[in-house]
């Protein structure tokens, strides 16, 4: 009769692969979890943002500038909220690189002399090349929610220009917010 006390080393790596496996999977939920209230709230300023602008396309500036505003501080309050409840904080290289993305946005939207569809595509692109990339570090329904939002905004912006904002306010903003549920529910 066998040892039960002896794990062979070929056992012993079989173990440790699930035990690795089982810790992946176990960060990537808890990651999911905690990221799923940020898509919440950008999904709501999307819909919001995009929404009025397409109703109201003269006061679009103010309007975003608000509703970024707003998502900017609830973002802050959610943050804040995770941290007291143990959540890991986020280290200042992840606000360094947010910071240079947007502050290349910026710039690149300045300079390129785009138009208004042109720049918010450009916005909606870039946005979801960071959810890509976030991805290959977290999760990869990260990858899969913004290649899908792009794609779509790329449909959109050659099969309805004109409507643009008000499919992105559906796309964009309604697919943030799904993507924040789908971030919560556990398979």
């Amino acid at each position: 009769m066998p040892d039960p006390t002896h794990v062979s080393p070929a056992q012993a790596s079989d173990l440790l692969r699930q035990i690795e496996a089982t810790e992946q999977r176990t960060l990537e939920t808890i990651g999911y979890r905690e990221a799923s209230g940020y898509l919440m709230i950008w999904g709501l300023v999307w819909a919001s943002a995009f929404g009025a602008s397409h109703f109201f396309p003269g006061s679009s500036g103010a309007v975003w500038l608000l509703a970024l505003a707003a998502g900017t501080a609830a973002s802050v309050w959610l943050g804040l909220r995770q941290a007291k409840n143990g959540a890991p904080s986020t280290n200042g290289r992840v606000w360094t690189t947010v910071a240079l993305i947007f502050g290349f946005g910026i710039v690149a939207s300045a300079l390129l002399g785009m138009g208004p569809k042109q720049v918010s595509l450009f916005w909606v692109l870039m946005i979801m090349t960071i959810y890509m990339v976030m991805g290959t570090w977290l999760g990869s329904r990260f990858t899969v929610l913004g290649a899908s939002i792009a794609a779509l905004a790329c449909v959109v912006y050659f099969v309805a220009p004109d409507a643009f904002n008000l499919w992105m306010a559906l796309l964009g903003g309604g697919g943030l917010l799904l993507g924040g549920f789908w971030l919560r529910w556990r398979p």
